[in-house]
């Protein structure tokens, strides 16, 4: 069964793994010759929001879920 919560401090390397998965899926679909981004994981390649999330997100009114199964 799926839960879903609010984002807590212990999620951050998750999150951040999950994120730069989904972005490798992405940039591998692009030719390499019309991609626009940065590889992820390029030393150069960062995603600041991930870095504070709690900052960037739930402190500004917003909020940030994570959904786990199986306590993944």
């Amino acid at each position: 069964m799926l839960k879903i919560r609010r984002y807590q401090p212990k999620d951050n390397k998750r999150v951040k793994e999950l994120h730069y998965a989904g972005i490798e899926q992405m940039v591998e679909m692009i030719p390499e010759n019309e991609r626009v981004i940065p590889p992820p994981r390029d030393e150069h390649f960062t995603d600041c929001d991930l870095d504070d999330i709690e900052d960037a997100y739930i402190n500004n009114g917003g909020d940030f879920l994570v959904g786990w199964k199986a306590g993944k």
